[in-house]
């Protein structure tokens, strides 16, 4: 196995792992919406004015509290995976480059080969390398 095989083999594993990181980001920004939503909700709920609302009030604001810090709590988790998405994402995009770099590297070693091998035996028929 070439080295640009392995790179090529390492590029996509860390393609799949962007792709699994850029999932759990977008899971993470729907699960803060959902709260976000539900905040939202209570907020309504509160504005409303009926018979019992004096009897919910504690309760909804309690209620509006925890919501609130699991609110801010899944807005940091679905930016830590965003930033863990684009690193990921980056490192994908550079062992691609590499693993091509490394791949035209190879293809030209083996030109230069063949071209060395024509040079120096006259009596020989060309004949192309596998590629």
């Amino acid at each position: 196995m070439t080295s640009a095989d392995r790179l090529k083999r390492l590029a996509r594993a860390q393609r799949a792992l962007a792709d699994a990181a850029k999932a759990e980001s977008i899971a993470a920004k729907a699960r803060f919406e959902e709260s976000r939503a539900q905040a939202d909700e209570i907020l309504g709920a509160l504005n409303e004015t009926n018979a019992l609302h004096g009897f919910a009030v504690s309760s909804m604001a309690e209620t509006l509290r925890r919501n609130g810090r699991t609110t801010e709590r899944l807005r940091r988790v679905a930016d830590e995976r965003n930033h863990n998405h684009g690193r990921q994402e980056h490192a994908a995009e550079v062992l691609a480059d590499r693993a091509d770099a490394a791949a035209t590297a190879e293809r030209r070693k083996a030109e230069r080969k063949y071209l060395e091998t024509l040079v120096s035996t006259p009596g020989r028929s060309p004949r192309r390398p596998p590629p």
